[in-house]
């Protein structure tokens, strides 16, 4: 049998991962709780892949309504340095506050920048247009044909392959941050940010499928082949949840999307 307390966090623990959202300051809690969201979608067909869709603004904004229904705020969100990353978060921050929520300042977090994404997306965009010149039209009208999803799947593989060939140092990357480089980035800001919050916390950081990749790799002690696939699984505006003090942290719950109908779901 559980003690009231106990159960009162046991309770509280379920909700949050049947609807991705934080828990009560309420709450006397023994660990801390960190929410990794990845940004909304962004703009694969434009030239400017930094830019949100207007399903990446709805993504956003959902999340941030669900925050709001909650009635809960967090202690502290962190955002990432890409445009992308700070449309996100205000999207979903003022969605939050316009509902009633109590949402702090979002902090930069610079070191939660991700890897150079638009160089090896450009890459593989141009090595599918010939077999499906209408690609970028399709993603644009947020529309895909037969031949636009068969396209969308070579171009996943493309881009796979040439991050593996990244993490394995190829000569063609010198030009561009490493991956060792940007593993040890991540986790040593990460650890740090852990031992700044401490304990009955809860934290946001709004940034990419890299960096949220990376953590993941870290609390599960996963091969680089299983982090490169994880990047390619990470919804937009999913929460990725662990639980942490200033000395671990572990895994609550991956890629929660309980917040977004089936036509927000997206993975660019």
């Amino acid at each position: 049998m559980f003690d009231a307390p106990a159960r009162r966090q046991q309770d509280a623990a379920a909700r949050h991962e049947s609807a991705g959202v934080p828990r009560g300051k309420d709450e006397k809690r023994v660990v801390s709780t960190l929410l990794l969201v990845r940004h909304g979608q962004a703009s694969i067909h434009a030239q400017d892949y930094d830019v949100l869709t207007d399903k990446g603004l709805a993504q956003a904004q959902a999340l941030g309504r669900a925050w709001a229904a909650r009635g809960e705020a967090l202690d502290a969100i962190y955002v990432g340095p890409r445009r992308r990353h700070r449309d996100t978060c205000d999207a979903l921050v003022k969605v939050a506050r316009t509902a009633g929520c109590d949402m702090p300042t979002p902090r930069p977090l610079p070191e939660f920048d991700e890897m150079d994404v638009p160089m090896i997306a450009a890459e593989a965009m141009e090595r599918v247009l010939p077999s499906c010149p209408t690609l970028r039209d399709q993603l644009q009208a947020g529309q895909l044909d037969d031949r636009g999803r068969e396209a969308m799947r070579h171009l996943a593989g493309i881009m796979r392959h040439l991050l593996k060939r990244w993490a394995e140092a190829d000569p063609k990357f010198d030009d561009v941050e490493s991956y060792q480089a940007f593993r040890t980035r991540v986790r040593d800001r990460l650890w740090q940010l852990l031992r700044e919050q401490g304990r009955g916390k809860t934290v946001a950081v709004v940034s990419s499928g890299g960096p949220i990749s990376l953590v993941l790799q870290a609390a599960l002690d996963l091969s680089t082949d299983k982090t490169l696939d994880l990047m390619f699984v990470l919804r937009n505006a999913s929460v990725t949840a662990l639980r942490f003090t200033e000395h671990a942290f572990t895994v609550d719950s991956i890629n929660i999307t309980s917040h977004l109908s089936p036509k927000l779901l997206s993975y660019v």
